[in-house]
C-alpha cells in the first residue's frame, strides 16, 4: 500500500455527488490509494449522517478503542484531549446548512475529522498489532476548490499543530488548491486554542509542513464576496509554490465539461500531474502533452481577444501574472511550455524573423489553435 494519503475538500453546497462535472469529485473518485472526501459546507450531504466516510464519533471510538492517536499518547508530548472534544464546534446536526452555505460554517469540522482519521490511518499502520494491514504515510495530498481549497491550508496548519511533524520528520504535506476563496463573511477565523476548537493559523500564510503548493486562480471574477488567497510563499525561501492564471470566472476552475472552458479542461489536467507526481495512485485520465497544453491556451487567448489583458478589479492586488498584457502568452507557464516544447518557433516569434511556408503548414497540422492564435496575434505572417 501507498505511504501517501490524499483528502479531498468540496467548495460550498458541492459534494462528492459531483463526481461527474467537477473536479475535486472526480480526482477523487478516480484516486485509487488511501483517500478520504469532505463535502462542502452547505451541501446536501453535510447534513446526512451517512455522508462522511467516517463520522467524529466514529473514529475517536476506533482510536480510543485501540490506546492509541493523541487522546493518549502523552509519551509523545502531544498531551491528552477530552473524548467530547469539539462536540459542541459541530454544525452538521441543523435540518438545513444555511450558515455554511453563506459563511462557510462547518469547514472546521471538516478539518477536525480529517486530523482524526489521519491519526487512525497513522497510528492503524504503526500497530499491525491491531489487526490492520494498512501501513503508516509519510505524505498527506490535499486537494480543493473554493472554502474546500481554503479548508485544505487551514487543515495544513493543523496538521503541523497536530504533531505530525514531531512524529515523523520526514513528513509532507502538498496543497492543489483550485480559486481558494474564503467568501466574504467567513468562518476561517482563528477562535479560542487549538486543543478547544480545533483552528489554528491563516489562510494568508502557508505552514512549514506544506512542500509543493499550487493554485490555478481565475481572472475574471468579478465578485467582491470571492476574492481569492495567494499565501505569503515560506519564510525558509521554499521554491515549490506556483500559482497559474487562467482566464475565466470562479466555477471555471473546476467545471472541466463545461462546453468552451479550455481553463477547466487545463485545471483538470494540472491536479492530475500535481497528484501523479506527488504519489497519488489513481487512474487519472485527464492529464495533457505539452501540446494539448499549448492548444488550450491557445483557445484562452482566441476567447480573450488580443487587447491588453485586464484583471478584474475585485481580483487586482490578489493575482500576479507577470504576462498579463502581453499579446499572446497568457501567464508564465504558457511561456515556458511553449519555449520548452516549441524551441525554433519561439526563437523565430521573440526574433520577429519569418516563418517558412513549410514550418506553417506543419504548425497548422499539429496544432491549429496555436497557428490561429498567432496568426490573429501578428507574430505569423496570415498567409500560407
Amino acid at each position: 500500500m501507498s505511504n501517501v494519503v490524499t483528502i479531498y475538500c468540496c467548495g460550498t453546497n458541492f459534494s462528492r455527488d459531483q463526481k461527474a462535472d467537477e473536479a475535486v469529485a472526480h480526482c477523487w473518485d478516480a484516486t485509487t490509494s488511501r483517500k478520504l472526501i469532505l463535502d462542502g459546507p452547505g451541501s446536501p450531504r453535510s447534513v446526512n449522517p451517512n455522508a462522511s466516510i467516517l463520522k467524529t464519533e466514529n473514529i475517536m471510538k476506533a482510536v480510543e478503542s485501540r490506546n492509541v492517536g493523541f487522546f493518549t499518547r502523552k509519551d509523545k508530548g502531544l498531551g491528552n484531549v477530552k473524548e467530547k472534544l469539539f462536540d459542541d464546534k459541530r454544525h452538521y446536526r441543523v435540518a438545513k446548512n444555511i450558515e455554511g452555505a453563506m459563511h462557510g460554517v462547518g469547514w472546521a469540522d471538516n478539518a477536525i475529522m480529517a486530523i482524526q482519521w489521519l491519526w487512525e490511518q497513522f497510528y492503524v499502520g504503526n500497530n499491525p498489532s491491531e489487526g490492520s494491514n494498512s501501513e503508516s504515510f509519510s505524505t498527506i495530498n490535499l486537494v480543493g476548490w473554493s472554502r474546500g481549497a481554503v479548508t485544505c491550508i487551514m487543515l495544513a496548519h493543523a496538521i503541523q499543530e497536530a504533531g505530525f511533524k514531531k512524529l515523523k520528520p520526514e513528513m509532507k504535506v502538498n496543497v492543489f488548491a483550485f480559486d481558494p476563496v474564503p467568501g466574504g463573511w467567513n468562518d476561517f477565523k482563528v477562535k479560542g486554542t487549538f486543543d478547544s476548537t480545533g483552528r489554528v493559523g491563516s489562510p494568508n500564510k502557508l505552514p512549514e509542513i506544506v512542500d509543493h503548493y499550487q493554485a490555478v486562480l481565475m481572472e475574471n471574477e468579478t465578485s467582491k464576496l470571492f476574492k481569492c488567497v495567494s499565501p505569503s510563499e515560506f519564510a525558509t525561501g521554499h521554491h515549490n509554490f506556483v500559482e497559474y492564471p487562467l482566464p475565466g470566472v470562479h466555477a471555471d476552475s473546476v467545471k472541466f465539461l463545461k462546453p468552451n472552458n479550455p481553463s477547466g479542461v487545463l485545471g483538470i489536467h494540472l491536479c492530475q500531474k500535481f497528484l501523479n507526481d506527488c504519489g497519488t495512485d489513481g487512474a487519472f485520465n485527464n492529464t495533457l502533452d505539452n501540446k494539448g497544453i499549448l492548444e488550450l491556451y491557445a483557445k484562452m487567448r482566441i476567447n480573450a481577444g488580443f487587447g491588453k489583458g485586464e484583471l478584474a478589479k475585485a481580483r487586482i492586488d490578489r493575482i500576479h501574472n507577470m504576462k498579463r498584457a502581453h499579446i499572446f502568452y497568457m501567464n508564465g507557464h504558457h511561456y515556458e511550455v511553449f519555449k520548452s516544447t516549441l524551441p525554433n518557433l519561439f526563437s523565430t516569434i521573440a526574433g520577429r524573423q519569418k516563418l517558412s511556408e513549410i514550418s506553417k503548414q506543419h504548425l497548422k497540422i499539429s496544432m491549429p489553435k496555436t497557428m490561429e492564435a498567432l496568426q490573429m496575434a501578428g507574430l505569423i505572417d496570415p498567409s500560407i
